[in-house]
């Protein structure tokens, strides 16, 4: 089994797979990847993605054997936001298309080899999908930070915001998100960021943590016209 749906921004995501140890090494994983990038290319689908944990070498070893390829590591972090402390109002920005265009090119993205994350998935971000979040309320220009923060979603029994760092120092950016988050009433606070020992330093500091099952994974990508 596996999940499968649609990403924000067109291309198609996969997520926790399993195999009953009965049919493992089979080829079972790798055929149902192939009926899905069908299935995908058929609703006009032309990428998939998933992420699998770095040291998880059969999943990996699956992911090649199934016409994907690497293309960028991450480290999933998450801080709890029970506070009772009032926070200042931080409203969404609307900031010129040339400084939205501007995060295309920066560090972050760079780090991610051009990607990011959204909520669970991971995205090929273009200025079309920026504005189109912009637009939805989710971006957020503060103090020489750019920022993608979700609405609130009820995910593991909390309602859960996810960020997404554009631009910006880590530390200012971490906490200001922090701040907006706890103003939408969000109790967790998720992100995506580059696998950077930096980066994941900063983030430790604020008191975010990394779950077991996300500390380090590379994200795979297949293109649907690979398949007949």
């Amino acid at each position: 089994m596996t999940n499968f749906e649609p990403c924000i921004e067109g291309a198609g995501w996969l997520s926790m797979a399993r195999t009953d140890p009965a049919w493992r090494r089979r080829g079972a994983s790798v055929f149902l990847q192939q009926q899905i990038a069908n299935h995908a290319k058929r609703e006009g689908i032309t990428s998939l993605r998933l992420w699998a944990a770095s040291d998880n070498r059969a999943s990996i070893k699956t992911c090649e054997r199934g016409g994907f390829r690497r293309v960028c590591e991450a480290a999933n972090i998450y801080a709890s936001l029970h506070t009772k402390r009032k926070t200042p109002v931080i409203p969404p920005s609307h900031p010129s298309r040339a400084l939205v265009e501007s995060c295309l090119r920066s560090k972050y993205l760079s780090k991610m080899n051009g990607y990011i994350g959204r909520k669970w998935h991971i995205l090929k971000p273009t200025a079309r999908l920026l504005t189109q979040l912009e637009e939805e309320g989710e971006l957020y220009a503060v103090e020489g930070s750019i920022l993608l923060i979700t609405k609130p979603e009820k995910r593991f029994r909390h309602f859960q915001s996810s960020l997404t760092i554009l631009s910006g120092s880590p530390s200012k950016s971490l906490r200001t998100a922090k701040e907006i988050a706890r103003h939408l009433n969000a109790r967790v606070l998720s992100s995506y960021i580059p696998y950077d020992r930096y980066q994941i330093s900063v983030a430790k500091r604020l008191g975010f943590r990394r779950p077991a099952w996300g500390k380090h994974c590379y994200v795979f990508e297949k293109k649907t016209s690979q398949d007949s």
